[in-house]
């Protein structure tokens, strides 16, 4: 039976894996590409009024990795020609959303064959304990058949907990791409709104 230990490291390494990819994704919709939006943009749309460009690339910069501040640095950058700046806001978007995109196959993948990956363990484990060959375990009646039902029952519950896992993370997630979503469109309406200088 000791040579059934790397399947427990399977398991292991699948629920590590989903662990840090949903850590990961969570520090980069949490903490990296967030922003305080409403002030922001209150701000921002007071420089624009003012035209005041060099105080807006400022307080862009200032915010910087955070999305908003991201979009605004690339439609200010072009600010000088309006069809540049819609040019550069709809790239800088399609960048964004690749970004946002990043991990979430990862994640829900690693959820989707979490749970049959777990079950062919336990078949495996299943099939090696009620083996003929068993060695000093065929000395106590029932204790091989007994540790590889445990076994068993220990895949199954381990892929459960990481397609549980995977599940839970990506519905926590989404929430938070749906709210970077409305940051990102408010902020494209504003910069679209003003970004066409005065002649």
């Amino acid at each position: 039976m000791r040579q059934l230990t790397w399947l427990f490291g399977l398991q292991a390494t699948l629920w590590l894996a989903a662990f840090a990819l949903i850590l990961w994704r969570a520090r980069l919709v949490l903490v990296t590409a967030s922003a305080d939006r409403p002030a922001f943009l209150a701000a921002l749309r007071v420089l624009l009024e003012q035209r005041d460009l060099p105080a807006a690339q400022t307080l862009a910069s200032s915010l910087q990795p955070a999305w908003v501040a991201h979009l605004s640095c690339a439609a200010l950058a072009a600010w000088s020609e309006p069809a540049a700046v819609r040019s550069a806001i709809e790239e800088s978007i399609a960048e964004l959303e690749l970004d946002l995109s990043r991990y979430v196959f990862a994640i829900r993948t690693l959820g989707r064959i979490a749970s049959p990956i777990a079950f062919v363990c336990a078949i495996a484990q299943m099939s090696l304990g009620f083996r003929k060959d068993l060695g000093l375990l065929a000395l106590q009646r029932g204790l091989a058949e007994s540790i590889a039902i445990e076994r068993a029952i220990l895949c199954v519950v381990a892929g459960v907990a990481t397609s549980l896992l995977c599940r839970a993370g990506a519905a926590l997630l989404h929430k938070h791409e749906r709210a970077l979503h409305g940051d990102i469109a408010a902020t494209a309406e504003l910069l679209l709104h003003w970004g066409a200088p005065e002649a």
